[in-house]
C-alpha cells in the first residue's frame, strides 16, 4: 500500500514542484468553486470516515479486553489450580518452582463461589460472588509493584467475622464499611462486618464467578472456608479451589511470562491434580481476536459504503470533465498533451483526496466514539449491567493507516477516471459534441469478453474446489458480466446487457442451493461479494431498460413536461446516471437485508424459547458450593416437574483444533425426557428425536435398527478406539466469532472432551444438534457418564415445570427469593432468551446506523450531481427559460429528475435485500430450515427506507434545483461562465 501510494504521490508532487502550469491549471478550479469543491471533498471523506471507524471499534474493543489483565489479573501471569489444597502444596514442593528463572513472585489462594446477601427482611443477594482467603501482606509484595494488586490501602488480612469487598458487590447490595452482609456455601453462612470497600483491580479485582465483567469478590479471613466446609451439609457441592498465583518479570504485561510457563509445565508434568493456565497470554490472545474480529466485522459492512463512496468519486469526475469538455480541447487544441491533462485532474484529485483523508479521519473518531459508546450500553443490557468497560481507544497508527488507504482508494479512483478523461476527442470537445458509442464488434472487445469469462470461470473453479465461498459467488458473475461484450456484438445491446445481468441475480440468489458445501461456513465477505455483484447486476438490469421506468413515470404523471425533462438526462447519461444507482442500491440493499435479519431473529423468540425448553416452564440456576437441590426446588408451591443437570470444568477438541476448548457440558437423566427434552435440529442415521435424548441419556451408542454406524470422516477418534459416548451437541458448539457459526456441528461428528486435570479424554458423537442453547447448557452428556470422567461435579441447574394453576413468572420469583442461601436465580425461557435477542437486534441496529454513512454518500453524491448538472446545463437552461418555459416548471424538472434516480435505487435496493434475505435463510447451513428461522417481510422497515431516503434526496438537491430555476436566460446564453 505504501509503495503504491508513494509512486502515485510522487508523481503529484513532482507535477506541483516541477510543472507550474499543471498546478495552476489543477488549482484554478479548486478556487473558483470554493463551495463545489466543499462537497467533492464531502463525498471523498466518507469512505476514509468508514475505514477508519472500523480500526478505532477494533482498538476499541481490543484494547477493553486488555484492560480486564490490570483490572482482575494485575500481575498474575499463570495460574496452577486443583482441585483440593492437599493436593497442591506437595506439588508445589516437589516441582521447586521457586529456582525458575523469571518467577517473580508466588501467592497461594483460596476461593469458592458463594451467595453474597445484605441482612435484615428485604434481602438483596448478588449470587455469583467470590469468596477469597488471601494474605493480605503476601498479596502487596506478589509481583514488582504493589500498586498493580489494588490492596495497597486495604489494611491487613481480614480478621475472623470481617470482610473487605470489591466496589462492584458494594454497589450491588448498597452497602459500606460498618455494614454487615452474610455470605452462604456448603449449606451455611456466615455473617460479617465490611471493614473496607476496593476497586476492582489486581489481585481485588481478582476470583469473580460472574458471567460478566464484574468483579463481586469478598476477601475473609483464613480458615473461613474451611470452618463452613466442615460445618455445612452440602455433599454435592463442589470443593474449594487451591490456586498458585504466578507473577513472571516485567509487570502487568509481562513479556516473559511463555518461557516460565513452559518450565512449570515441564516440572508439573504428570503431577495428579494440578493444572496449569497461562491466564495472562489466553487473555491477551482473546483480546487480539475480538479486536480483529470487530474490525473484519466493520470493515466489511462498512466495504459497501466504501463501494459507494468509489462511484461517488467516478461520477464526480466524469461530470468535472463533461463539465470541462469545451475548456479541455482548447487546452489539448494549443498543445497540452494528453498525458498531461490526466495529471492535471491528478493533481486536482489529489488535493481533494488529501484534504478528504484528513477530515474523514477526524470524522471517523467521532463515529467510532459513537459506535463504542453505543456497544458499551448494549453490552450492558446482555449482560445485566457488566458488559465490558468500554476503554475508548485511538491509536495514532491505525488512523494514519486509514487516512492512508482512504488516500489511496481515493487517488486510485481519481487517476482510473482521468485516463478514461484524457482520451477525449479534441474537435468533439470544443464544440460539446458526445463522444460517439464503441464499436461493439472491435477486436478488443471481442478480447476482453473472452478473457474475462475464462477468469470468471477460473474463480469458480477455485471456490468450488476449494469450498470457498466469495470466489464462488464471484466467478459467474464475472463470466456472465463479459458475456455482454460478446453478445452486443451479435444481439441488440438491451438484450445483450439484459439477460447476462439478470442471470448473475438469479445465481447470487440460487448459488447456496447450487454450491452448498462452498456455503457452509459463509464469512462477511462472503455478503459483502454477493451484494456488490447483485446490486452491479441490478443496476445494469435498470440502466439498459431505463426508458421503460421513464415512460411508466410520464404516464402516472400525466406526461407532463417537467417529467419528461426530469428522465431526459439520465436517460441520455446512462453510465453517470448508472453510478448513481449503484450507490443507492448498494446501500439500501444492505441496510433491507441487515434489517430483515434483525427482524427474523426477534420474532423467532417465541419460537426459540419453546425449543429450548421443551416441555418446562422455567431455567433455575444456583450456586456451584451451596447448590438448590431438586427436592427444594420440587417444594417450592407451583412446582410439578424438576430435571436437573450435572456441570464440571471440561474441555473439548475437534478435528483441526490445536488445543482443547473450555466448553460447558451438563449431565442428564431420564428426568429430563419424562418433562420433555429441548428440540434437535437434526439427527444421527434417522433417530427420531426421542430415540436420540434416550440414546444420550443411556450413554450407550447404537446404530438404529441394526445398521452400521456412520461417522463423519475426518474426527479425532480412529477404529482402534472405544465405541464413542453419545451426546447432544448445540448448534453453536465452540463457536467464539461474530457472524454465522463456522464449521457448524453436524450429527455424526466427533469430538473429544477432556478432563483438564487428567488431560484424559474420551470420544463423543454427535446423535443430536440441539436447536437453541441460550441458557448455556453446552454439550449433553450422560448424567452417569459425567460423573464418572471428571471430578469434581455438580448439580446446580434445574429445568423446571409449573403447574397449569401457576403462573410461571410468579413461581420463578418465589423459587428466587426462598433460595436466597443456594444463590437460587429462576427465569422463564422467553425471558432469558428475549435479554439475548434484544441484545443482538441492538447490534443490527448498530450496524444499521454504521450503514447509515453510505445512504449520505448517496444523499451527498445526488447533491453534488445536482450541483454539477447545474452547472453542465446552464445554457440548455437559459434557452429552455428563453423560450418561455417558467422558473418553477425547472424546478420541478430537477426534483423529478431527482426522484427518478433515487426512486430506482431504492426500489430495487429494497427489492435486492429482500430476496436475499429469503435466499440466505432459506438456503444457507448458517440458517438451514431445519433451524426453524422463517423468512418474514419487515415492513415498518421497509416503509422507512422508502420514505426516508427519497425525503433525504429530494431536499438534498433542493438547493441545486433552486439554483437552476434563478438561471437568468440572457446571461446564461451570453458568458461561458
Amino acid at each position: 500500500m505504501f509503495v503504491a501510494l508513494a509512486l502515485v504521490l510522487g508523481l503529484v508532487v513532482f507535477d506541483v514542484v516541477r510543472r507550474p502550469s499543471l498546478r495552476r491549471l489543477a488549482a484554478r478550479n479548486i478556487v473558483r468553486r470554493p463551495g463545489e469543491a466543499a462537497l467533492v471533498v464531502l463525498g471523498s471523506m466518507l469512505g476514509t470516515a468508514i475505514i477508519c471507524t472500523a480500526f478505532i471499534v477494533g482498538d476499541t474493543f481490543g484494547e477493553s479486553i486488555r484492560a480486564i489483565a490490570p483490572q482482575k489479573l494485575g500481575e498474575v501471569d499463570i495460574e496452577i489450580v486443583a482441585t483440593e489444597p492437599s493436593k497442591l502444596l506437595p506439588a508445589l514442593a516437589a516441582a521447586d518452582l521457586g529456582s525458575i528463572e523469571g518467577i517473580d513472585g508466588t501467592l497461594p489462594l483460596l476461593r469458592i463461589g458463594a451467595t453474597a446477601t445484605t441482612v435484615g427482611d428485604d434481602r438483596v443477594a448478588e449470587t455469583m460472588s467470590g469468596l477469597i482467603e488471601l494474605d493480605f501482606d503476601a498479596a502487596r509484595a506478589f509481583g514488582s509493584d504493589p500498586a498493580t494488586t489494588g490492596l495497597v490501602d486495604a489494611g491487613a488480612t481480614p480478621a475472623p467475622g470481617e470482610a473487605v469487598i470489591g466496589r462492584d458487590l458494594a454497589d450491588e447490595l448498597v452497602v459500606e464499611p460498618g455494614d454487615t452482609i452474610e455470605v452462604f456455601g456448603y449449606g451455611t453462612s456466615r455473617q460479617l462486618v465490611v471493614r473496607d470497600v476496593v476497586d476492582r483491580k489486581g489481585l481485588a479485582g481478582y476470583g469473580s464467578y460472574a458471567w460478566n465483567n464484574l468483579a463481586p469478590t469478598v476477601f475473609v479471613a483464613p480458615g473461613t472456608i474451611d470452618g463452613m466446609r466442615a460445618e455445612g451439609k452440602a455433599p454435592a457441592a463442589i470443593p474449594p479451589d487451591a490456586r498458585l498465583l504466578v507473577s513472571a518479570d516485567g509487570g502487568v504485561f509481562a513479556e516473559t511470562s511463555t518461557p516460565v510457563f513452559d518450565e512449570i509445565e515441564r516440572r508439573l508434568d504428570g503431577v495428579d491434580g494440578a493444572s496449569v493456565y497461562a491466564a495472562k497470554d489466553d487473555l491477551l490472545e482473546d483480546a487480539e481476536r475480538e479486536a480483529d474480529g470487530m474490525q473484519q466485522l466493520f470493515s466489511g459492512i462498512g466495504g459497501f459504503s466504501v463501494i459507494a463512496g468509489i462511484l461517488l468519486l467516478v461520477n464526480i469526475f466524469v461530470m468535472l470533465a463533461e463539465e470541462r469538455k469545451a475548456e479541455l480541447g482548447v487546452l489539448r487544441a494549443v498543445g497540452l498533451k494528453r498525458n498531461h491533462l490526466v495529471r492535471t485532474f491528478g493533481i486536482e484529485g489529489a488535493i481533494y483526496a488529501a484534504i478528504a483523508s484528513v477530515v474523514g479521519g477526524v470524522v471517523g473518531i467521532g463515529i467510532g466514539r459513537a459506535i463504542s459508546s453505543v456497544a458499551a450500553r448494549l453490552m450492558d443490557r446482555g449482560n445485566e449491567g457488566g458488559g465490558l468497560d468500554m476503554i475508548f481507544t485511538v491509536k495514532p497508527a491505525s488512523v494514519i493507516t486509514a487516512m492512508l488507504v482512504g488516500l489511496l482508494i481515493s487517488m486510485v479512483t481519481i487517476w482510473g477516471t482521468s485516463l478514461r478523461i484524457g482520451r477525449l476527442n479534441i474537435i468533439r470537445a470544443i464544440r460539446e459534441q458526445a463522444e460517439p458509442p464503441r464499436d461493439p464488434r472491435s477486436r478488443r472487445s471481442l478480447v476482453l469478453g473472452i478473457l474475462g469469462v475464462a477468469v470468471g470461470l477460473l474463480i469458480l473453479q477455485a471456490g468450488v474446489g476449494g469450498r470457498s465461498a466469495p470466489p464462488t459467488s464471484l466467478g459467474p458473475a464475472v463470466a456472465l458480466f463479459s458475456t455482454i461484450l460478446l453478445l452486443r456484438r451479435r444481439i441488440p445491446e438491451r438484450i445483450a446487457a439484459s439477460v447476462p445481468a439478470a442471470l448473475v441475480v438469479l445465481y447470487e440468489l440460487t448459488c447456496f442451493a447450487i454450491f452448498p458445501d462452498s456455503y457452509v461456513d459463509p464469512s462477511i465477505a462472503t455478503f459483502v461479494v454477493q451484494g456488490v455483484t447483485t446490486s452491479a447486476a441490478a443496476v445494469v438490469l435498470a440502466a439498459s431498460n431505463a426508458d421503460f421506468v421513464a415512460g411508466a413515470g410520464e404516464r402516472l404523471t400525466g406526461s407532463s413536461l417537467a417529467a419528461r425533462l426530469g428522465s431526459a438526462y439520465p436517460l441520455a447519461r446512462r453510465f453517470r446516471t448508472g453510478l448513481l444507482l449503484g450507490v443507492y442500491t448498494l446501500i439500501i440493499f444492505t441496510l433491507t437485508f441487515m434489517a430483515t435479519l434483525s427482524n427474523v431473529f426477534q420474532a423467532q423468540t417465541p419460537r426459540v424459547a419453546d425449543q429450548m425448553r421443551g416441555g418446562f416452564d422455567l431455567f433455575v440456576t444456583s450456586s456451584w458450593t451451596n447448590p438448590a437441590t431438586k427436592e427444594q426446588i420440587a417444594a417450592q408451591d407451583g412446582v410439578d416437574v424438576v430435571a436437573s443437570f450435572r456441570r464440571g470444568s471440561v474441555q473439548f477438541q475437534r478435528d483441526g483444533q490445536e488445543e482443547p476448548e473450555w466448553w460447558a457440558v451438563s449431565g442428564f437423566d431420564a428426568g429430563l425426557l419424562e418433562g420433555g427434552a429441548p428440540d434437535l435440529e437434526q439427527t444421527w442415521q434417522g433417530l427420531s428425536e426421542s430415540e436420540a435424548w434416550e440414546m444420550a441419556a443411556a450413554g450407550v451408542l447404537s446404530a438404529p435398527d441394526g445398521e452400521p454406524m456412520v461417522f463423519l470422516e475426518g474426527g479425532p477418534g480412529s477404529a482402534e478406539r472405544p465405541t464413542p459416548i453419545p451426546a447432544i451437541i448445540p448448534s453453536f458448539f465452540l463457536q467464539n466469532g461474530n457472524g454465522p457459526p463456522q464449521q457448524s456441528p453436524k450429527p455424526g461428528m466427533l469430538v473429544d472432551i477432556v478432563d483438564p486435570t487428567t488431560d484424559e479424554r474420551v470420544e463423543l458423537l454427535a446423535v443430536g444438534i440441539v436447536a437453541g442453547d441460550w441458557a448455556g447448557n453446552g454439550v449433553f452428556v450422560a448424567d452417569s457418564f459425567l460423573q464418572s470422567f471428571v471430578e469434581p461435579t455438580t448439580v446446580p441447574r434445574h429445568f423446571v415445570r409449573v403447574t397449569e394453576a401457576a403462573d410461571p413468572e410468579a413461581v420463578a420469583e418465589r423459587i428466587t427469593t426462598e433460595l436466597i442461601p443456594q444463590g437460587a436465580d429462576a427465569r422463564t425461557f422467553r425471558e432469558m432468551v428475549a435479554l439475548g435477542t434484544s441484545t443482538q437486534a441492538g447490534f443490527f441496529r448498530l450496524i444499521e446506523g454504521y450503514l447509515g454513512l453510505g445512504l449520505l454518500i448517496g444523499v451527498a453524491g445526488l447533491g453534488v450531481v445536482m450541483v454539477r448538472a447545474v452547472r453542465e446545463r446552464r445554457k440548455e437552461i437559459g434557452m429552455l427559460r428563453a423560450m418561455g418555459l417558467q422558473s418553477s416548471m425547472v424546478r420541478r424538472a430537477f426534483l423529478l429528475e431527482a426522484a427518478f434516480i433515487a426512486a430506482q435505487g431504492i426500489v430495487v435496493g429494497i427489492a435486492l435485500g429482500l430476496l436475499t434475505s429469503w435466499s440466505v435463510l432459506s438456503n444457507s447451513e448458517a440458517f438451514s430450515a431445519e433451524t426453524g428461522v422463517q423468512f418474514a417481510v419487515p415492513w415498518g422497515t421497509v416503509v422507512v427506507l422508502l420514505v426516508v431516503p427519497m425525503l433525504a434526496s429530494l431536499l438534498g438537491v433542493l438547493a441545486p434545483a433552486n439554483s437552476a430555476s434563478r438561471v437568468r436566460p440572457a446571461i446564461a446564453l451570453r458568458i461561458a461562465d
